[in-house]
């Protein structure tokens, strides 16, 4: 079994158990180090494209609700919003 970007065996009671509502351990989104998530170049790549082409797309696409409203993630170690509500 390879060593997860969650901290791998040590931080889960039954590592090679699948549990759809297993509590995250400190998720860390694509990795750093030697957990580094061999996807992350091209996920971000995509996630570039996405963002770029998203305005174009759907030139209406506004936030639903007010800026200051939408809640960050505190369960994170990065930058992340707990939901991004839009309307178009």
């Amino acid at each position: 079994m390879s060593r997860g970007s969650c901290g791998g065996q040590a931080a889960l009671r039954r590592p090679t158990a699948r549990a759809a509502a297993r509590p995250t351990a400190g998720h860390r989104a694509f990795g750093h180090g030697p957990y580094l998530c061999l996807g992350a170049p091209q996920a971000r790549l995509e996630l570039q494209a996405v963002f770029t082409a998203l305005p174009r797309l759907v030139p209406d696409l506004r936030l639903a609700v007010p800026a200051d409203d939408p809640r960050l993630r505190a369960d994170v170690g990065h930058t992340a919003f707990a939901e991004l509500p839009v309307t178009w």
